[in-house]
């Protein structure tokens, strides 16, 4: 299976148990991301712009794994960025992906039909020659007067040989 270990063991008073853990490269499933992104989406309708500084802290529930909440202007310009997590400025219709496409062109190409969208995104590995795909969930909201997208980037399932 999948990097997990399981040992059968003794506690102190004697009694036998199993200890296990380790499941490396966790899956996400895309209802996580629309959990998160409506989640945010409400937060941002209730709250306004100060609902980005919750979409940043790291305890709250807007980042699953290594994924988080991000938020895009309409022009897909970064409010709390894809990969860096803050408040900075980035053109993401400019960023190309390990394969040389542009995934958020795609996604606010998408996003002009459609209040909900899923783009792919692929990204190289270190450790494998394989570039890993990813799936990016969006959806069209307002921030007070401001229209915004919020969305998240999750790993997509793969297949073994793709490792």
């Amino acid at each position: 299976s999948r990097g997990e270990r399981v040992t059968r063991t003794n506690v102190p008073d004697g009694t036998g148990c199993y200890v296990g853990g380790g499941v490396s490269e966790t899956l996400y499933e895309t209802e996580f991301a629309r959990i998160a992104v409506n989640s945010a989406v409400r937060l941002l309708a209730e709250q306004g712009g100060p609902a980005l500084t919750t979409l940043t802290a790291p305890e709250k529930n807007f980042t699953f794994l290594d994924a988080g909440v991000f938020v895009l202007d309409e022009r897909g310009v970064s409010i709390i960025d894809p990969a860096f997590k803050r408040y900075k400025s980035r053109d993401m219709t400019q960023y190309r992906d390990a394969s040389d496409r542009f995934p958020f062109r795609l996604l606010l190409d998408k996003l002009a039909d459609s209040p909900v969208a899923l783009a792919p995104l692929y990204a190289a590995m270190p450790q494998s020659m394989n570039l890993r795909k990813k799936i990016i969930y969006a959806r069209k909201t307002r921030m007070g007067d401001t229209p915004v997208i919020v969305g998240m980037a999750m790993n997509a399932p793969e297949n073994i040989w793709q490792r």
